[in-house]
């Protein structure tokens, strides 16, 4: 990419993943991967990129968070995990997209965005280890109230417009 201008398709990794568009700071919409990996459920389900334990951290830390900051803090790394699934960034061109300087409105929309983005990914987690009951109990409460949150969102028109795949 040196020398090139940054540009969400320019930047793609070998094996991107569809998933939700999200525009960021230089006014782009960029592609958050889908939680379904394809490679592994052949039903559709809800499979976990069950081989990225930085996946699996991300997702526990956010539904462990400790009010609403700590819940905004994981869920942007949750995103910068998910856009360096898909990009190859470096973390100048990282901080750049998720820059956004002045703009208030573009920042509010990114913030809210990324509460549907995080909401989507917890709401179908299951902790990898189902036979620790303390962590599938605390796992399953916060399962719960994520799926109610996500059936909100899915509800609001934003999730919509997120929700429809981008066009490559």
């Amino acid at each position: 990419m040196v020398g090139r201008m940054l540009s969400e398709r320019n930047a793609r990794r070998d094996g991107w993943k569809p998933g939700i568009a999200i525009r960021l700071a230089d006014g782009e919409s960029w592609i958050f991967a889908d939680p379904v990996d394809e490679s592994s459920s052949s039903s559709g389900e809800f499979q976990p990129n069950a081989n990225d334990p930085e996946y699996e951290a991300c997702l526990t830390a956010l539904c462990d968070s400790d009010g609403p900051i700590d819940r905004r803090r994981n869920a942007l790394a949750l995103a910068i995990h998910l856009l360096n699934m898909n990009y190859d960034l470096r973390p100048d061109q990282l901080r750049r997209l998720l820059s956004f300087g002045p703009d208030r409105r573009a920042l509010d929309e990114f913030h809210q965005h990324l509460a549907i983005l995080a909401n989507f990914h917890a709401a179908g987690w299951r902790p990898l280890d189902p036979d620790s009951n303390e962590s599938h109990r605390r796992t399953r409460h916060h399962h719960d109230s994520n799926r109610i949150e996500t059936e909100r969102f899915q509800t609001m028109p934003e999730f919509a417009k997120l929700a429809t795949p981008a066009s490559d």
